[in-house]
């Protein structure tokens, strides 16, 4: 017995084909964001504006903050 969940979903929703458009991030319950930086732009000024855009995810209500991927967050090491 094999169970998808793409069975589940009605297939002709916008909402799910957009889902569908998207395979590199295709997790639901995900938001992704990136931040398109001009060349001249210092790095520091780009980590600055990452940092400012993580700090306002991790104040959202609801987030599981131990989930955040940023190289800003507190929980990145590396």
């Amino acid at each position: 017995m094999a169970m998808s969940l793409d069975d589940l979903l009605p297939q002709n929703h916008p909402f799910i084909q957009a889902h569908n458009a998207t395979p590199r991030v295709r997790r639901a319950n995900t938001i992704t964001i990136m931040l398109e930086a001009r060349p001249q732009r210092l790095y520091a000024e780009r980590l600055a504006q990452i940092a400012l855009i993580t700090d306002a995810v991790d104040k959202i209500a609801g987030i599981d903050h131990n989930q955040i991927d940023s190289i800003a967050h507190r929980t990145t090491r590396r």
